[in-house]
């Protein structure tokens, strides 16, 4: 399911069927550079065959964390007689970050990681949970992606220092399981998740286009125009596209917007601890 040359990071697209419920369709770059964590992606969510270019990739938790997934992003019920729990990833990750500040983590890594572990038991629970009811539709998705369902990136900054990790949760003989990746320096080269074969082509100058492509200096401008190819020569044939989104996470924890759509949040607010529908009652292991 996971496919790491060098800093890359290949995080595969759910796919879709007509019926399908699942929102799916993401190219996310970033790289830490400069002291800080710059991340853009794409705006366009793909759920029954049908498309949108508002949705919100990138989430900033109370200017300390940053976070981004791929693959399954989100499930909605298919009608009112549907007792399947209503989830996004974003979501889930709003709730782990809620428990992990209680843990008072003292380093970057350590945020980082427990943030991550946090993410990776709801998300786990809620394919499991979407699997009572559905089952075709989550082993329809893990098909599509080898037997991926969903992937997260997160960057953390404590102390003056900015960590990243990411976390995989996979479908294996029917369950959902959780594999954490392996560490991402993405320091010296933008990292990519999501649709990458242009990210790919374009790095790694696997084209005469590629080839010829021709480079700013600026970190900033590299990561949007990483982007921005993979949505003019969309692989995906629709499931990217729509504006970019950008941020910067400092290594003071601040969260700098260089570019955001108008409904997207600047900061997501903290998730309530108790009753939260997105994170069981688990801790990590």
């Amino acid at each position: 399911m996971k496919d790491h040359l060098g800093c890359v990071l290949l995080l595969l697209i759910a796919g879709q069927s007509a019926s399908s419920q699942i929102d799916s369709g993401t190219i996310v770059v970033f790289q830490l550079v400069d002291g800080k964590f710059i991340i853009a992606a794409d705006s366009r969510g793909v759920r029954g065959g049908v498309s949108n270019n508002t949705e919100c990739k990138i989430a900033a938790f109370r200017h300390q964390v940053i976070f981004a997934s791929s693959g399954g992003g989100a499930f909605g019920p298919f009608d009112s007689k549907d007792s399947t729990p209503a989830w996004t990833s974003t979501e889930t990750a709003r709730s782990a970050v809620s428990r992990a500040i209680l843990t008072k983590q003292e380093t970057s890594t350590g945020l980082a990681n427990v943030v991550a572990d946090l993410w990776a038991i709801g998300m786990r629970h809620n394919w499991e949970a979407t699997y009572v009811n559905h089952p075709d539709l989550v082993e329809q998705v893990a098909e599509h992606n080898g037997g991926g369902l969903t992937n997260g990136v997160f960057a953390a900054a404590v102390a003056g220092t900015i960590a990243i990790t990411g976390r995989a949760i996979s479908f294996v003989d029917g369950e959902a399981v959780v594999s954490t990746l392996d560490t991402i320096p993405c320091s010296g080269r933008p990292c990519a998740s999501g649709t990458t074969e242009i990210f790919h082509e374009y790095m790694e100058g696997k084209s005469a286009r590629a080839a010829r492509e021709k480079w700013s200096s600026s970190p900033v401008a590299k990561i949007v125009k990483l982007v921005s190819l993979t949505i003019t020569y969309d692989p995906s044939h629709g499931e990217v596209g729509g504006p970019i989104d950008v941020a910067e996470l400092n290594s003071d924890g601040s969260v700098q917007w260089i570019q955001r759509k108008q409904n997207c949040p600047r900061e997501s607010g903290l998730a309530p601890l108790k009753g939260s529908a997105a994170l069981p009652e688990t801790k990590p292991k």
